[in-house]
């Protein structure tokens, strides 16, 4: 059985030693993630909205806010 749940993306924590430790510990390995990659979307972000609203005729406005999206996506597909 709990080959078929990994088969499909979850896993199971049998220990009862650490079980209780083991998932407190996977859990605050994916809130540290979320937050960097919450961090790097808001200082991607950041920049995209403020060319897109105040720096319209700026050169090259659109590649450099192309650019900063695809550095956005490319870490959040990394995860």
């Amino acid at each position: 059985m709990q080959h078929s749940v990994q088969a499909i993306g979850y896993d199971l924590i049998i220990d009862t030693v650490n079980g209780k430790e083991k998932q407190e510990e996977a859990q605050l390995h994916r809130y540290n993630k979320l937050k960097k990659n919450i961090i790097w979307a808001t200082v991607l972000t950041i920049p995209v909205v403020l060319i897109g609203m105040m720096f319209m005729d700026m050169p090259y406005a659109n590649y450099i806010m192309l650019v900063l999206t695809e550095l956005h996506s490319d870490l959040s597909f990394q995860n």
